[in-house]
């Protein structure tokens, strides 16, 4: 074993990349989806949320998910007691792990680019057969 004062090796061999971080972040989800009986084989509504500090940020967003092809309810957008403004916006989809890794890291970076932070997702539970 060599000493690595720098850190060289491992950034350049061992820290995971952020779709890899994502990818392990959805993981946990899904491994608890799939441990309470979710096959995750059906499309079903997912639920994508956002934090912004200004309104005319999470405006912005609002605007991007609309014109991507997201849902977003009437009730989507609120103030928590820190002052935080939600946005959670909506679609249908599989959860399969890679195009999901995917998709959430462009959230992300989607969010950031508009000022906020996207928060994670949440899925509705599908119990069908296990084999």
């Amino acid at each position: 074993v060599r000493s690595d004062p720098t850190g060289e090796t491992y950034a350049k061999f061992l820290k995971p990349t952020p779709l890899e971080i994502e990818s392990t972040r959805n993981r946990h989800v899904l491994d608890q989806l799939q441990a309470a009986g979710d096959p995750l084989t059906e499309p079903r509504n997912v639920r994508f949320a956002f934090i912004f500090s200004t309104l005319e940020d999470r405006a912005k967003l609002r605007l991007w998910a609309e014109a991507n092809g997201l849902s977003v309810e009437p009730d989507a957008e609120w103030t928590d007691d820190e002052g935080g403004l939600w946005l959670v916006v909506d679609r249908i989809q599989r959860l399969d792990p890679e195009p999901l890794a995917v998709w959430t890291s462009e959230l992300k970076d989607v969010a950031e680019a508009h000022g906020g932070i996207f928060d994670g997702w949440e899925a509705e539970l599908k119990r069908g057969s296990r084999r």
